[in-house]
């Protein structure tokens, strides 16, 4: 089962996040011992163990740590973001993974992914959330 770990003090966030997943994944929160998806806040220590770490993208510089962490993808409205929405009308939205990302024993491919949007959350939120949907829908 994919786990999850967050660093965001954000209870919106971790109540998004477990609500949508609740019995496609593990979260935690504040516990960063090898999991397959670390969603970071701004100047998250990462002394974590684990496959990926997401983050906003005007935050990405801030990442510190030692962790072994596999892979960090910054996630915003840029075209240089990793992933970003590419429409989003009400509650729907398009998801756009711009690589290629490994995860756990399988991978999120590039491309587009339909995703429920949450009008109740900020971008950057909603980003998290469905770009953990999305990983645990492929069942990595």
């Amino acid at each position: 089962m994919l786990k999850i770990c967050i660093s965001s003090q954000n209870k919106p966030l971790f109540a998004a996040i477990s609500a949508r997943l609740a019995n496609k994944a593990c979260i935690f929160e504040n516990n960063f011992l090898d999991c397959n998806i670390l969603v970071a806040s701004k100047n998250t220590c990462c002394n974590a163990l684990c496959d990926v770490c997401i983050m906003d993208g005007s935050d990405f510089p801030s990442l510190s740590g030692s962790g072994r962490i596999m892979l960090p993808v910054s996630c915003g409205m840029s075209e240089k973001d990793t992933v970003t929405f590419s429409s989003i009308d009400g509650g729907r939205g398009i998801l756009c993974v711009q690589r290629d990302i490994k995860v756990g024993k399988g991978k999120i491919e590039c491309g587009e992914y339909p995703i429920n949007y949450d009008t109740n959350l900020s971008v950057w939120h909603n980003l998290a959330v469905c770009f953990c949907t999305v990983a645990a829908d492929i069942n990595i």
